[in-house]
């Protein structure tokens, strides 16, 4: 497993004019830490495979495309690209 945090191309900083942020990608094996996550936001998987898991939750997810992810509480979301994929990040 692989931490990579620089260079990412999720932008977690919230944005009151933009609730839906552009397409991010991630190589396979690749892992992001999203900070600041509200309830309510939303990763949504366009293409690939990721492992998902919110601090404070027990379960950890694997979404596949067209499946999704909402918070349900606040803290930090770790996801991890299975394969190369694509992804959506919305704020609540």
């Amino acid at each position: 497993m692989t931490l990579r945090t620089a260079d990412s191309k999720l932008n977690t900083a919230r944005d009151e004019k933009s609730m839906r942020l552009p397409e991010g990608r991630l190589c396979a094996q690749v892992v992001e830490q999203l900070k600041d996550i509200h309830r309510g936001d939303a990763i949504y998987v366009t293409q690939g495979t990721l492992w998902v898991t919110q601090e404070g939750d027990p379960q950890d997810y694997v979404l596949s495309m067209g499946e999704s992810f909402i918070a349900d509480r606040r803290g930090t979301v770790v996801i991890e690209a299975l394969t190369d994929s694509k992804l959506h990040f919305s704020r609540n």
